[in-house]
């Protein structure tokens, strides 16, 4: 929306939440999508000091780019699961250990079925092993793309030891524009680093925090 010149805001939940129970018009209805839209909108016109959300068409790309990636990777995941199965029925005691396209290529090569059941089954896997390159070409090509994109960014994440291009991309893509949060005590109860407090009487205690946005914060834990 803010790519086509609309004047957009950033609500937080918490903000929304509180008109729809505080509203008339929920009244007793279940919680949907129209009734959130409603209270978000509301929550917007009331309050004139929420931050303006700029454009940010690059750390867009990146999620785009980044979330295409993730989706690849688990069906990669998930093909090599399936072979692992398939193999398991075809080489008695089964394939051990962690299984590559190359090792499962090798594997296969010399696999000699008797029966009709175990042709289909060396078919398939071969079916499967082909499409598992496929999406590994694929996801070479965007390790490329986004390593580009990160590296435009002119982003000083990366001088930070252990986070390279990729999970640079998926911490862009998701935080956005990183001005939207006044302070970072804001940014660390947003992606659920900050530390909840649970004090008891004089005893001061604190817990990791469950809530914020999980994916940010697994991300931020990888680096």
């Amino acid at each position: 929306m803010s790519a086509a010149g609309e004047s957009v805001v950033d609500v937080a939940p918490k903000l929304s939440a509180r008109v729809r129970v505080l509203s008339s018009f929920a009244g007793n209805a279940r919680k949907n999508d129209e009734l959130d839209a409603l209270a978000t909108a509301l929550a917007a016109w009331r309050n004139k000091r929420l931050p303006t959300v700029a454009s940010e068409a690059g750390t867009e790309v990146l999620r785009l780019l980044s979330e295409r990636r993730e989706d690849l990777v688990a069906e990669r995941t998930r093909g090599l699961n399936r072979l692992h199965g398939l193999l398991r029925d075809l080489v008695p005691g089964g394939v051990p250990g962690t299984l590559s396209t190359h090792r499962a290529a090798r594997i296969v090569r010399g696999i000699r079925p008797q029966g009709v059941s175990a042709r289909v089954r060396r078919r398939l896997a071969s079916d499967i092993l082909r499409d598992i390159r496929t999406l590994e070409r694929k996801i070479a090509d965007l390790n490329e793309r986004i390593e580009t994109e990160v590296e435009a960014s002119t982003t000083s994440l990366t001088q930070i030891f252990g986070m390279g291009p990729i999970l640079a991309a998926k911490i862009m893509g998701t935080v956005g524009n990183a001005t939207r949060f006044p302070t970072k005590a804001h940014f660390a109860s947003y992606c659920g680093t900050a530390p909840v407090e649970v004090s008891s009487g004089e005893v001061v205690r604190h817990r990791l925090s469950l809530a914020g946005n999980r994916k940010l914060n697994n991300a931020l834990h990888m680096g």
